[in-house]
């Protein structure tokens, strides 16, 4: 019951979300250098690059090789451009896209089952708390994809894509807690454009906590914060739910022990009952016993002072 309730206030979210995430391309950051340097380019999340007159394809992007998913020389390669990165941003930043580029370059030619192979199980808790050090990984967590949206992307991008894919959902797991992915590629069956429920293995390269503003957020309100993940998607069967036998064993058992709990109590109070009656009879029977001997003591005394008497008629008398 609880699932489901955390379930219906998520779809509440999303559909926050829906109203619109695709303006989070929208929102310019403030710059934090000269701003033709740091202007928000336009696109999914932030993330289209800027015309190649401005801003030429890293060299990290063009000389990444994919055939070793998840070896070290890879992030070294373009470990200059990951250090630039920053979290929690509405955009990314136009000195952030070598990077960008560079992860999903590494990602957008292998299969989703071979990355898993090499990628590392994470949970939110890991990205959110240590986002520096996972940056770059190749990483893998089980979704429930709540919403998907295309967008298609300008001539001239560095890995010559024509469309991306950005996708919405939390852990199966845990739900609560969003996570957002760009996919050059959907599985097959999957829509592209539309509010899902769809479950998936996703692995990829994390990039960054993307900032995001719910719909009918506050105009100065501090944004929630999503691991951004650049990879692929694999679909999954849907977790069984619970089966009516184990339910109705717990129930069993939830009874029990609230049957036991009522006992151990009943029988609490019936021996603090009964130690209460006994003291009261203890007492009582002391105080009754204290009046008896307080009466007959009189008695015994009058008794004794008589009979001490009693040789003055025996003695004879004198002549």
């Amino acid at each position: 019951m609880t699932t489901r309730r955390g379930g219906a206030m998520l779809v509440g979210v999303l559909w926050a979300l829906s109203a619109r995430v695709v303006p989070l391309a929208a929102q310019d950051e403030p710059p934090a250098a000269p701003a033709a340097a740091e202007s928000s380019p336009s696109g999914p999340l932030a993330i289209t690059p800027e015309p190649p007159q401005q801003s030429e394809p890293s060299e990290a992007a063009e000389s990444a090789n994919p055939a070793v998913p998840g070896s070290a020389a890879e992030i070294g390669a373009f470990e200059h451009e990951l250090e630039v990165v920053t979290d929690g941003s509405l955009s990314t930043r136009a000195v952030e896209m070598p990077a960008y580029w560079a992860l999903l370059g590494l990602v957008k030619d292998i299969p989703a089952e071979e990355l898993e192979k090499s990628a590392r199980e994470v949970s939110f808790h890991d990205l959110m708390t240590t986002p520096a050090k996972f940056r770059g990984e190749l990483v893998t967590v089980e979704l429930t994809v709540r919403r998907v949206v295309s967008y298609d992307l300008p001539e001239g991008n560095p890995l010559g894509l024509s469309k991306v894919y950005e996708v919405w959902g939390w852990p199966t797991t845990n739900e609560g807690w969003l996570y957002v992915a760009v996919l050059t590629e959907l599985p097959e069956r999957m829509p592209s454009e539309k509010d899902v429920e769809i479950y998936v293995r996703l692995t990829g390269r994390f990039f960054k906590l993307q900032g995001y503003q719910p719909g009918g957020a506050e105009p100065n309100a501090r944004p929630l914060r999503a691991p951004l993940i650049l990879g692929k998607l694999r679909l999954v069967q849907r977790p069984a739910p619970p089966s009516k036998a184990a339910e109705w064993y717990f129930g069993l058992q939830l009874l029990l022990v609230g049957l036991m709990a009522i006992g151990a109590v009943r029988l609490l109070i019936l021996l603090r009952v009964r130690l209460a009656r006994q003291s009261r009879t203890e007492r009582f029977t002391l105080a009754d016993r204290g009046a008896g001997e307080a009466h007959e003591s009189p008695q015994r005394d009058t008794e004794t002072d008589g009979g001490a008497f009693d040789w003055i008629d025996e003695v004879p008398k004198q002549p």
